[in-house]
């Protein structure tokens, strides 16, 4: 997960790049327009509830009336299933594919910048 700005957190992948004067991760969204808002992990999965928006860069106006969405992530494989609409869904899915217990939901919070 990467911080995008104050308020967008996002799903992502990196990939390292070896250079010649210089080596570097590059970030590759994971779920296009997907904004994190709880998370909830093991040590294997994490569990995301985010705001699905019209676009890459979604406004804080934008993440509060964007659809709700739920989504699941292997670590181990890199696999990200999903999306979900409610939370029973998700919950169908984790116990399906053999999840184990996933903890409390931990809410995301908005940065503000100007106050540090």
């Amino acid at each position: 997960m990467i911080h995008v700005n104050g308020h967008c957190i996002k799903l992502a992948t990196r990939e390292w790049t070896e250079g010649k004067s210089i080596s570097f991760y590059t970030y590759h969204t994971a779920v296009p327009n997907f904004f994190v808002k709880k998370v909830c992990n093991n040590s294997q999965y994490i569990g995301l509830f985010g705001i699905v928006t019209g676009s890459e860069f979604a406004t804080a106006e934008e993440l509060e009336s964007g659809q709700r969405g739920y989504y699941l992530v292997d670590t181990e494989s890199g696999s990200i299933y999903g999306c979900w609409d409610t939370e029973s869904a998700f919950v169908e899915q984790c116990r399906s594919l053999d999840v184990g217990e996933l903890g409390e939901w931990i809410e995301t919070r908005r940065i503000d910048f100007a106050e540090e």
